[in-house]
């Protein structure tokens, strides 16, 4: 007997000989079929193609969101125009604020002041006017600009007015000037300060104590003060002309029972 191998290997040729005829042998589809075919495959491919697309899109916007709000850089070429237009118009605000404190033309002693008053045996300050630098009129002038009004007290002594900031100064001289048209009020570089006086609710000292505060507050404030003719010394130094004797560095002068000024006498002398 012949082994069962050979009947197998036949019959499995057979088979295939027989399925590809019948493959030949097979009337074609018609047209319209094969066109339904490959219509419904590109609509598949093209549904898989739209898969993927989205599935792209979704991916690059997930990724353009965390660059925007993690990696990207500070200014990308899209967002630089706007950023620089709204930084520059916030650089053009800024510049008009700075020229209209700083620059622009201010009327007559209306510049910025402090508008605090101090003083003591080293050092006198009133608003941007520091006496020590330059007590003559000069030094005024630098400090609160041009005075309204310059009224002569005789050739050597003039009153020097700055109302807009509530500042009256007296200046004197006792060393002469170089020309004899020369006065306390067209030669400003030669008279000294005598005397400043401050008026209104601007002004405070520097411990706190303004114009329209009650005395209370004043004594308060200074426990130190002194009451006399003149007002209350609020601080006080040594004086050696005529005599060693005390005198006032800073005095408040009241009315009704309130400070309506500021006086602090210099006397820079010039001799």
């Amino acid at each position: 007997m012949r082994p069962p191998a050979p009947r197998a290997l036949e019959s499995t040729e057979a088979h295939s000989v027989q399925k590809r005829s019948l493959y030949l042998d097979a009337p074609p589809r018609p047209a319209a079929q094969q066109q339904g075919r490959l219509a419904s495959g590109s609509a598949e491919r093209g549904r898989r193609g739209l898969n993927v697309t989205e599935r792209t899109v979704r991916v690059v916007r997930r990724q353009a969101l965390t660059l925007d709000t993690e990696e990207a850089e500070p200014y990308s070429f899209s967002v630089m125009p706007r950023i620089c237009l709204s930084h520059l118009s916030l650089l053009g605000v800024v510049a008009v604020c700075c020229y209209s404190i700083l620059l622009a033309p201010r009327a007559e002693g209306a510049r910025l002041t402090p508008y605090v008053v101090s003083a003591s045996a080293r050092s006198i300050q009133i608003g941007t006017y520091f006496v020590r630098r330059d007590p003559t009129l000069v030094g005024a002038m630098r400090a609160f600009g041009q005075p309204a009004a310059c009224q002569l007290q005789g050739r050597p002594d003039s009153t020097a007015w700055w109302p807009a900031i509530g500042v009256k100064m007296t200046f004197y001289t006792l060393g002469g000037f170089r020309r004899e048209s020369d006065n306390a009020c067209n030669a400003p570089d030669s008279v000294y300060l005598g005397e400043a006086s401050m008026s209104g609710k601007r002004w405070r000292t520097a411990r706190g104590l303004r114009i329209g505060d009650r005395v209370s507050r004043l004594v308060r404030l200074y426990p130190g003060a002194e009451q006399h003719e003149n007002g209350w010394w609020l601080t006080i130094k040594t004086c050696y002309i005529p005599e060693t004797s005390p005198c006032p560095n800073l005095v408040a002068q009241t009315a009704g029972g309130r400070v309506v000024r500021f006086v602090v006498p210099v006397g820079a002398g010039g001799d």
